[in-house]
């Protein structure tokens, strides 16, 4: 809990960790802004106005200067009167979602770069059969002394080594399309 102007009142255990603020902190003697990345008061106008605020913020560890992205919800909190004695907030830590989030971004791009390479392997192998047919049907053609037979022979050797490029395309597309997290 805050007051309006930014003075921290009461901050719970699972806060207290979350900042890296000791049990026996005493908080009351802090501000909001000695734990924001940006100055964090903004908010107060917003929820007296308002009755409530909710959004993303950025939280500043109290020891290691570490920021956290936090899901902020905060609300007004009052007297039985009906009076405004100040403010709650409760920040859920998103590092590991965003983590989580990350990854997934991750392995769907690899899957795309998996099934773009498979596209590429079998549109590639479709043209060396092509090139490798015309190559025998060239080389079946020719005397065995005919001179240009070295360079046929050099299309068809190129084209088997295509064939090794063509599996290692296709296992690397098997490998990013079966990625721990894609589909």
């Amino acid at each position: 809990m805050a007051s309006f102007e930014g003075q921290l009142l009461f901050v719970n255990a699972a806060g207290r960790r979350l900042l890296g603020l000791s049990p026996d902190k005493d908080v009351t003697k802090l501000a909001l802004a000695d734990l924001h990345a940006e100055a964090g008061l903004s908010r107060g106008a917003h929820i007296r106005e308002h009755g409530s605020w909710q959004g993303e913020r950025v939280l500043r560890h109290f020891e290691t200067g570490v920021l956290i992205p936090t899901q902020v919800s905060s609300f007004i909190v009052r007297a039985p009167s009906g009076e405004q004695l100040c403010f709650a907030t409760v920040q859920r830590d998103m590092r590991e979602k965003n983590m989580r989030e990350a990854q997934l971004r991750q392995a769907q791009k690899m899957e795309a770069v998996g099934r773009l390479a498979g596209g590429i392997a079998h549109d590639f192998n479709n043209l060396r059969t092509v090139i490798l047919s015309y190559t025998s049907i060239l080389g079946s053609s020719m005397a065995p002394d005919d001179p240009a037979r070295e360079e046929v022979d050099q299309i068809a050797l190129a084209g088997d080594r295509a064939a090794m490029l063509t599996r290692q395309l296709l296992a690397f597309s098997a490998t990013s399309c079966n990625a721990p997290g894609t589909t």
